[in-house]
């Protein structure tokens, strides 16, 4: 018979399991990928899962103020769907941003793996009207959110939650 605090420890063990994966694509190899594809300029990217499995979905500025939104299998890094929107207002606070930033998205993300070791990067964005990148990764079972300045590169703040 199985006790309630022997089906806590498999649950716990279980989303320890899932929570460390490791997947084949990294968030830094499939932002590379999309800026090749799309000729744009990264400035949000996220994985989350799904009925069929966990995928990155990343935000690229194009030329002609519009925004492509693509999706990319994080197992294999391939491209599963992508949508171009022309959204003039976003995409100009989106150019504003990026104007002001004197790095990019994915060295915001290096910066933020190398703050915390043996991680992996599982959300990155750019704020819009304050001059940070947001950047959310995981190590072992802790999630850590890095604020990090855009002009300067400089680590403001970790949390670990």
């Amino acid at each position: 018979m199985i006790t309630k605090t022997t089906r806590m420890l498999i649950m716990l063990l279980a989303l320890l399991t899932i929570s460390s994966h490791t997947y084949a694509a990294s968030l830094k190899e499939v932002i590379e990928s999309a800026q090749q594809q799309f000729g744009g300029v990264a400035f949000t990217a996220e994985r989350y899962s799904r009925a069929r499995g966990s995928v990155y979905d990343v935000e690229l500025l194009l030329s002609g103020r519009r925004i492509v939104e693509a999706e990319f299998d994080a197992n294999t890094g391939t491209l599963i769907s992508s949508e171009i929107y022309r959204t003039p207002r976003r995409a100009e606070r989106v150019s504003a941003a990026l104007r002001r930033a004197r790095i990019s998205l994915l060295q915001a993300i290096e910066i933020a793996e190398r703050r915390v070791p043996n991680s992996q990067t599982v959300d990155a964005e750019i704020k819009l009207r304050r001059n940070f990148y947001l950047v959310e990764v995981r190590a072992g079972s802790f999630l850590y959110e890095v604020l990090i300045d855009s002009r300067s590169g400089r680590v403001n703040r970790v949390e670990v939650y």
